[in-house]
């Protein structure tokens, strides 16, 4: 350390003799250190300025009337606080100072001996700043390792909470499409398999972050983004919160994961939600923003606003930091931020947040602006019925029993029959008994064995067997021959990957 800085060395000095306390002050200033300092003789002093003020040093007197130097340390190091304490001081023996610094005093100069006191200062000052940066290596230590364990506890879930998405789902399908047009109860269903559809995207996306997936871009338009989370939006707020979206028509297209940003926008409603707990307004915007250092020199801006709380500025400095929350115990876990901030940074983008203590929050999301991609020719306006079954032979590979009792059943009352199996060994059975088997449709993570186990073996007995793998994991490789389906899907998609399958 030099003994000249930029910023001044905030000193605490515990001493009750003015001239001594005159002659500390000049002797540090004529040594070329800058201070910002405070002077304190009681108990009392100490306390008041160890709650208004980080101080880098404490220089204490060791004997004064009705206080000393060695309360002042105990009542520093009891209350946390780490920063060095020297005791400079007339009386002190030497056994009294070795006494002091097994208690956490780093050094006791005499007042006779001033030379001595500036380099320690700067050695003092110098192994503080060692031991805030090993504490902060450590502190990213147990965050990275936190980190890893809630990648590792999201892997391990996965595949059986997209399992119960997935019967919920399945169900939900099942009763939509038993219902009349028209019929009330419709639109209940409906919800539901909506409802599961975005738990199955907060799924995937927690699995995204925590492994650092590619993300799957594509070109999108942001203001579409929003219109389609609009409902789910209104369900997420409270009735205490007005909900304003203003869309502008030439916002744009952006290239993005379209349910990473579904996650960005509902993220930060949450956050503007619970920054609000008396209601509020809560305001969603899109703009096309000017921005020369972007590809095509304009930016798709969105933002999203609250009347809340707001915060400090120590407050937003750690708010995309991992596990950082303000949030009280059970109602947090630290982690909306920091994802946005994440998928944020993937996209290539920037993130801007205006916010002051009472005056709420703005978070400025920028993406670079993309040309629109041509759209596909419109559809009928109602999609074309998928094809039943006509009594072909499916074998279905599920371990959870009750998936495997709503695929079967889905995949039944679309005409097909099915040989369910909970395992390899059961789908073995199968195949010895078997006719005909059209389809393998099968769960990649099965006990004691693999989606691509079970299809290898019973390829061995029918080469041309054609296979549809399905899982809750991230699949990173599968069989070039099979077909894959990421769990949780609906049963039109399971039923219309099917009937593609077998009319291939």
């Amino acid at each position: 350390m030099s003994t000249t800085s930029d910023r001044k060395i905030r000193l605490l000095i515990v001493e009750d003799d003015a001239d001594d306390v005159a002659l500390l002050v000049r002797t540090l200033e004529q040594g070329g250190l800058g201070i910002d300092w405070k002077a304190v003789d009681s108990a009392v002093g100490l306390t008041e300025q160890l709650a208004g003020t980080e101080w880098d040093l404490v220089i204490a007197d060791h004997s004064m009337p009705g206080f000393s130097g060695t309360e002042a340390l105990r009542m520093i190091r009891d209350g946390g606080h780490d920063m060095p304490f020297l005791f400079l001081s007339g009386t002190i023996g030497e056994e009294l100072a070795v006494a002091a610094m097994k208690t956490g005093a780093q050094d006791y100069i005499m007042k006779g001996n001033l030379g001595r006191l500036i380099p320690a200062i700067e050695r003092e000052l110098r192994d503080a700043e060692v031991r805030r940066e090993r504490a902060r290596l450590a502190e990213q230590l147990v965050q990275a390792r936190k980190m890893e364990a809630i990648g590792r506890l999201a892997g391990g879930i996965a595949h059986d909470f997209n399992n119960l998405l997935g019967v919920i789902m399945g169900y939900a399908g099942l009763i939509a499409d038993g219902m009349e047009p028209g019929d009330p109860n419709r639109e209940c269903a409906d919800e539901i398999l909506r409802a599961s559809e975005h738990g199955a995207a907060l799924t995937g996306q927690l699995l995204s972050f925590s492994r650092r997936q590619a993300l799957k871009l594509r070109v999108v338009e942001l203001n579409a983004v929003i219109v389609d989370m609009g409902r789910l939006l209104r369900r997420v707020i409270r009735e205490d919160i007005e909900l304003s979206l203003h869309l502008a028509p030439d916002a744009g297209f952006v290239r993005a994961d379209m349910g990473r940003l579904q996650q960005v926008v509902m993220n930060l409603v949450i956050n503007a939600r619970d920054a609000m707990p008396n209601g509020g307004k809560l305001r969603i915007e899109t703009a096309l923003v000017e921005d020369p250092s972007a590809p095509l020199g304009t930016r798709a801006g969105l933002s999203v606003s609250d009347t809340g709380v707001g915060m400090s500025p120590e407050v937003r400095s750690h708010i995309f930091e991992p596990f950082f929350t303000t949030k009280e115990q059970g109602r947090g876990t630290g982690l909306g931020l920091a994802t946005v901030y994440g998928i944020v940074e993937e996209c290539e983008g920037k993130i801007i947040v205006d916010t002051e203590p009472g005056r709420g929050t703005t978070f400025r999301i920028l993406l670079a602006s993309v040309p629109s991609e041509p759209r596909a020719v419109a559809m009928a306006a109602v999609a074309e019925p998928i094809p039943d079954g006509t009594g072909e032979t499916i074998l279905l590979v599920e371990d959870d029993p009750s998936l495997l009792d709503m695929l079967s059943a889905a995949l039944e009352s679309r005409g097909y029959r099915v040989l369910a199996a909970a395992n390899l060994a059961d789908a073995e059975n199968h195949a010895k008994d078997a006719a005909t088997i059209d389809l393998l449709v099968t769960d990649m993570v099965l006990p004691g064995a693999g989606g691509d186990l079970v299809a290898s073996r019973l390829r061995a007995r029918r080469p041309d067997l054609r296979v549809l793998t399905m899982s809750g994991h991230a699949v990173d490789h599968q069989n070039g021959r099979a077909r894959h389906l990421q769990k949780p899907f609906t049963i039109s998609t399971l039923a219309s990957t099917v009937r593609s399958i077998l009319d291939a």
